[in-house]
């Protein structure tokens, strides 16, 4: 893990990460980044990320790190994700949905703890029910407010 924001620095060609070769490279896989954090799907399901950890964001139970590597999300069978404004919402290959991070005004789709309008979940929150579409394209996120379809 990086110590702070002054440890940051730029590369100026392309770094190999580990010398793992199961990363995703399906569309959705990938996960896209929310500003300063990045994600991947492997192909045995389990989910990476790395990069700012201000709000929780990496789903590893800690919030105010920086990590300049691949941390694993808990839970396994990730199948794809969203990421919004360090908030991030995913699905699993059960059908479930799952999200964790920047929690304002209820955009995660949790209930807010005593109402409070800005909660962290620092690690992944399952949303209630099953058969949420496990399809990337059935979930649209915004700053505030996420929809999602189920089968």
């Amino acid at each position: 893990p990086l110590n702070g924001p002054g440890d940051s620095y730029g590369l100026s060609s392309p770094t190999q990460i580990g010398t793992d070769t199961t990363w995703g490279y399906e569309e959705g896989k990938l996960g896209g980044t929310g500003g300063q954090t990045t994600f991947n799907i492997k192909t045995d399901g389990t989910l990476w990320g790395w990069g700012i950890n201000s709000r929780g964001q990496i789903g590893e139970n800690m919030i105010h790190e920086y990590y300049s590597s691949p941390i694993q999300v808990p839970g396994t069978t990730w199948n794809d994700l969203d990421m919004g404004d360090k908030g991030v919402i995913a699905t699993k290959t059960d059908g479930t949905l799952w999200s964790w991070g920047y929690g304002r005004y209820g955009a995660l789709g949790i209930p807010s703890l005593g109402g409070a309008p800005t909660v962290y979940y620092s690690s992944p929150v399952q949303i209630p029910g099953t058969n949420w579409s496990t399809s990337l394209s059935t979930i649209a996120r915004n700053g505030t407010a996420v929809h999602a379809i189920k089968t």
